[in-house]
């Protein structure tokens, strides 16, 4: 007969109790983004260049997201067409392009900034200021417990697993 290991514990519970609710708010956040007609990775780039201070270029988006210049060209391309995005010359140097939303890309993105909102005040519903700054102050510990075992375990990935 095989020996049963339980991996059972209060840690593991809570574990699985946060997992589950990043899935959650994963799925609802997904829920209200699918409501503006985007893909994913579109909606990001609208995001993500509404957050810039200044106009970026598509080398830039590019960096933000991770992916390669030929993806943000591709999706520039069609947000492009779909009227979220302009494409410009840079004035500076040509061979850049300067991104900027249109009217119609602010729009989703106000939109979007307030649907967001209310997932989080429901999300949140009953918790008071402070439950919510321990909260943050607790997660934000966790993130550094496991950046510091990231580090301290660089390199050394097939011991980890």
């Amino acid at each position: 007969m095989k020996e049963q290991i339980s991996c059972e514990s209060p840690l593991r519970d809570t574990v699985h109790r946060l997992v589950g609710i990043v899935r959650k708010h994963h799925a609802a956040f997904d829920a209200l983004r699918e409501s503006t007609g985007l893909g994913r990775t579109a909606h990001y780039m609208l995001m993500r260049l509404a957050d810039a201070d200044e106009v970026l270029s598509q080398t830039e988006i590019a960096q933000i997201l991770q992916v390669s210049t030929a993806a943000v060209a591709s999706m520039l391309k069609k947000l492009e067409a779909d009227g979220y995005v302009k494409r410009q010359a840079n004035p500076n140097d040509t061979r850049f392009n300067d991104i900027t939303l249109t009217e119609k890309g602010r729009e989703v993105v106000r939109t979007s900034h307030a649907k967001f909102a209310a997932l989080d005040a429901v999300m949140f519903d009953g918790f008071s200021a402070e439950e919510i700054a321990r909260l943050d102050a607790d997660l934000v510990r966790i993130q550094n417990n496991l950046d510091a075992y990231a580090e301290r375990e660089k390199g050394r990935k097939e011991d980890i697993l």
